[in-house]
């Protein structure tokens, strides 16, 4: 595990990519609990192990999944 996932799995740390092909270049085998957002859609991704699944439910956009995470 590289320093960085250890990092954002004990502090909750969301990290945020352009678009998908910048997150599975620094991401290429996401575990279940990786984090991340794009920019692209102003979305934040929870991965399930295999797929990137959107948290916070629709009509939010990025800064209300974020408010409502406690940021």
């Amino acid at each position: 595990m590289t320093r960085a996932r250890e990092l954002a799995r004990t502090t909750g740390v969301v990290f945020p990519y352009a678009d998908d092909s910048a997150r599975t270049s620094a991401l290429p085998s996401p575990v279940e609990g990786d984090m991340s957002s794009l920019a692209v859609d102003e979305q934040v991704y929870r991965s399930d192990g295999t797929n990137w699944v959107a948290v916070g439910g629709s009509g939010g956009g990025l800064q209300d999944t974020l408010l409502y995470m406690g940021a």
